[in-house]
């Protein structure tokens, strides 16, 4: 209940979907009963917490301030980041977002509602969306080869996130190792056909293309 609400901090989340989330569709009899315990509970065991949890109109919010909820600090850092893209200072891009991807701890632990799981893969998915990002700065900024080392991980990892494997391929390409971009992509394109039954899409397909002609050419994001 309380990931819950933490999930859309200082937002009302009315009682019948926070019964949603710990049970699903299989509430108790007494499930708007427990909900109110365990909000009385939570105000009994964090500190200060008849002002963090609080009783609004229908349902229940917590009331926090932006540095105090990491997940509160990540979308600040991600709007910074996206900030400084758009008046041209990569640098200061990367700095954001690498304290934005500092802050993860892995994915988050969910309850059994569908909508609960759907909260928390958005995120997970702003999570990746923003390594990728970062990744692809410090591409452009020149440092392919540093960042091998974490695209490799990241593909073990997701292995079907076509963004890294192109991410990996541009990094390899740009260190000189064109070979081993070109077996990256013969063996992406091998383990869609088996696993999937399908290619590539077609921005791998043209990047495969661009290195296999030694045309690749990823031009440094604007300063």
């Amino acid at each position: 209940m309380l990931t819950r609400l933490l999930l859309e901090p200082n937002r009302v989340i009315a009682v019948n979907r926070l019964v949603e989330a710990v049970w699903d569709a299989n509430p108790p009899a007494t499930a708007g009963h427990q909900v109110r315990k365990v909000a009385s509970e939570l105000r009994q065991r964090i500190p200060g917490g008849r002002s963090v949890i609080l009783t609004d109109g229908p349902g229940y919010r917590v009331f926090l301030a932006e540095e105090q909820l990491d997940l509160s600090t990540f979308r600040r850092h991600l709007s910074q980041a996206r900030e400084a893209t758009g008046q041209g200072r990569p640098a200061d891009a990367v700095v954001e977002l690498q304290a934005a991807v500092r802050l993860w701890r892995g994915p988050i632990e969910t309850g059994p509602a569908e909508s609960f799981g759907a909260l928390s893969s958005a995120l997970n998915e702003r999570y990746l969306t923003a390594l990728e990002q970062l990744l692809d700065l410090r591409i452009r900024l020149g440092e392919s080869a540093e960042v091998i080392g974490d695209l490799r991980q990241l593909v073990a990892e997701h292995p079907l996130r076509e963004r890294l494997r192109g991410l990996l391929m541009i990094a390899l390409a740009r260190t000189g190792r064109q070979a081993e971009a070109l077996a990256s992509f013969t063996s992406v394109r091998q383990m869609f056909a088996d696993e999937l039954g399908i290619d590539p899409g077609p921005e791998l397909n043209q990047l495969h293309e661009l290195i296999l002609r030694n045309e690749l050419v990823v031009p440094p994001p604007a300063r």
